[in-house]
């Protein structure tokens, strides 16, 4: 993935492979097996899932999937800072790279060619002979990109290839259509004085970026959450109370599964068809959700007060856009996160030792 663009129907199929896998086993997962959709479980810890990456989201290029895309920019980023790549100087020798365009041709430029945008909106350029930059397009004046802030003037442009170097030669107003709007002129003043204050040198533009290593190598990683939780938006509720413990993984998934009500409680089983009802079978008192599981049930209760936890009850709350846990939940069991998270393996394995109809198998 990261030296060229992979088919559309490989990423389905590994995807594919990957969901089968986690939630049945096998090489392919049907929908009664999945407690949790799967854009949901490929969602960061703090947006509400398990952090396994998405292999078939789209979000730079409606044909290149987002871990692919943030790979590929490794191979855009060697072209501007490899001092010691013999394929960035090769391509260097051959193209203008502030724009891509030149004497190579084929599939794999054409990628690199669709995400020079996305590495032109992450980096910000220290200008140095100005041959690498885009006017246009670059963010390399403090005010931010022209395209950005001064629209109608970019919108009068005659061509948007013109590098810094090739403005300050031939001067800005070579590169603009013969009439400007008013608006346009009024902006062309402005950019012309920021360009008086700009003077080139013999050093090559330097590129910087908050997703840079300290060594200047591209993290992806961190580009691809950052997109993730662009995409999402603002964190999720009770990430902290599932996975700030230390409690062990097993017993972590089973909590994100239960503040969900995503558990194989007999509620949910009965929406499958697998029981014929859903009463709780240990006290007979009610539907057995997952919040009867937990705060209603007779057993539930003594067990909560059996380890000192003073816990009302309260069925909890439904999560489908990551609200979080109940109010008693959080001012209760919160108290202890890992102590009452390990609870949670508690009941569990307790309930399926005493009730075998309680089927928690695969949680």
């Amino acid at each position: 993935m990261c030296a060229d663009e992979l088919p559309q129907g490989m990423f389905r199929a590994m995807d594919s492979l990957c969901r089968g896998f986690f939630w049945a086993g096998e090489s392919k997962a049907f929908g009664a097996q999945c407690l949790v959709g799967w854009d949901k479980v490929t969602r960061p810890h703090d947006q509400g899932g398990l952090g396994i990456r998405d292999l078939d989201l789209r979000k730079f290029d409606a044909t290149l999937d987002l871990q692919n895309s943030c790979l590929l920019l490794k191979l855009i980023h060697r072209l501007y800072t490899a001092n010691d790549s013999s394929w960035a100087a090769w391509v260097n020798e051959r193209v203008d790279i502030s724009t891509m365009t030149g004497d190579i041709e084929g599939s794999h430029w054409s990628t690199l060619q669709r995400l020079l945008p996305v590495y032109q909106s992450i980096t910000t350029v220290t200008i140095g002979n100005g041959t690498t930059t885009s006017i246009w397009h670059d963010h390399w004046l403090e005010c931010g990109r022209l395209t950005n802030v001064y629209p109608a003037l970019a919108s009068h442009a005659a061509t948007t290839t013109a590098t810094v170097a090739r403005v300050l030669a031939d001067g800005v107003r070579a590169q603009l259509v013969p009439r400007l709007s008013r608006l346009a002129a009024q902006e062309l003043e402005e950019v012309q004085e920021h360009l008086q204050r700009v003077r080139l040198s013999s050093h090559r533009d330097t590129r910087c970026s908050e997703l840079f290593s300290p060594d200047g190598t591209l993290k992806t990683s961190a580009l691809y959450k950052l997109v993730m939780c662009a995409t999402y938006g603002p964190g999720c509720s009770y990430a902290k109370f599932i996975w700030d413990n230390r409690a062990s993984p097993k017993v972590q998934f089973f909590g994100w599964l239960m503040v969900q009500e995503r558990v194989q409680c007999k509620t949910n089983l009965l929406l499958k068809n697998i029981v014929n009802d859903d009463q709780c079978e240990v006290c007979a008192n009610g539907a057995e959700d997952t919040g009867h599981i937990f705060y209603g049930c007779s057993f539930a209760q003594s067990f909560w007060n059996a380890i000192g936890i003073q816990c009302r009850i309260h069925p909890l709350r439904r999560h489908g856009s990551c609200n979080g846990p109940s109010a008693p939940l959080r001012s209760t069991a919160i108290a202890s996160p890992c102590c009452v998270t390990g609870s949670f393996g508690n009941i569990k394995m307790k309930w399926s030792s005493d009730q075998h109809t309680h089927p928690f198998k695969g949680c």
